[in-house]
């Protein structure tokens, strides 16, 4: 019986992630709605309302980073955000 060996690819190969990659896999959509849904209770929210809630419930560093990258423009539900952030994971 002939037994398949798969060659390690060498850590080179795959440049180290950014510094914004790093940070895109620490947050996860599940996190960001925990922090700014209540952004969202009495109508559309800004981003800087966002902001001010993700700060308010004492958001990480990171989840405050990927929420100032969002275009400044009105959000009329939580729905809205993932459009925009797209590129972020929703859970872990």
């Amino acid at each position: 019986m002939a037994t398949l060996v798969r060659q390690a690819t060498p850590t080179s190969a795959h440049p180290p992630p950014t510094r914004a990659e790093k940070t895109l896999m620490t947050v996860t959509r599940t996190e960001l709605a925990v922090h700014v849904e209540a952004a969202f209770t009495t109508g559309p929210a800004t981003r800087d309302r966002i902001l001010a809630h993700a700060a308010g419930s004492h958001a990480r560093p990171e989840i405050i980073a990927v929420l100032q990258a969002l275009p400044d423009k009105p959000y009329p539900t939580i729905r809205n955000l993932w459009y925009e952030l797209g590129h972020v994971p929703i859970g872990s």
